[in-house]
């Protein structure tokens, strides 16, 4: 999900994105210091440069709807399962800041698409792995596997999606549950 603000934004609506920001950013931030001085992986360094150099930028058509889908969010996914948290934050706030480049205003976009990926990363991975107790028993039951990536998928959905449409309320002024 992107925002792309326009030049009359509501007072309300420039706050929310800057308290959004400041959150996400900085879990971004300490998911990129744990990466930094944490044990380094050469494998998630990998997947984080497919993700970001070839996946991100890879749109895949769906039948009868105007929007393409890129498949970023899926290695962001496996990413957690392989690597844990602040690694999937971290990829997932980095492919952001990526994605946004291709903005006009991408000074006022990236900070902000950065900053709700990390967010919604953070929070659903948290969620689903205190949910499942990500343990080796996970990957060993694929039913259990599937169930934890889709509850996953689902929370990092909604989140992103609401976020970005509570911007989008805020800045037509409209009422954010008609929205």
């Amino acid at each position: 999900m992107s925002h792309n603000p326009s030049v009359n934004e509501s007072t309300v609506s420039r706050l929310y994105i800057k308290v959004i920001s400041a959150i996400g950013l900085c879990l971004l931030a300490y998911a990129l210091g744990c990466v930094v001085f944490g044990q380094f992986s050469l494998e998630w360094l990998l997947l984080s440069l497919v993700t970001v150099l070839i996946v991100a930028r890879t749109d895949i058509q769906i039948p009868k709807i105007a929007n393409t889908v890129t498949l970023d969010d899926t290695f962001i996914y496996i990413s957690v399962l392989l690597y844990g948290i602040a690694p999937s934050v971290a990829l997932a706030g980095i492919n952001a800041a990526v994605c946004s480049l291709h903005y006009a205003n991408k000074r006022r976009v990236l900070p902000f698409n950065a900053a709700v990926m990390s967010l919604s990363v953070f929070v659903s991975a948290t969620v689903t792995t205190r949910l499942f107790d990500q343990s080796p028993a996970v990957g060993a039951s694929m039913g259990r596997l599937l169930l934890m990536a889709q509850t996953m998928a689902l929370i990092h959905y909604v989140l992103n999606s609401g976020l970005v449409s509570i911007v989008s309320a805020l800045r037509s002024r409209q009422n954010l549950l008609k929205s």
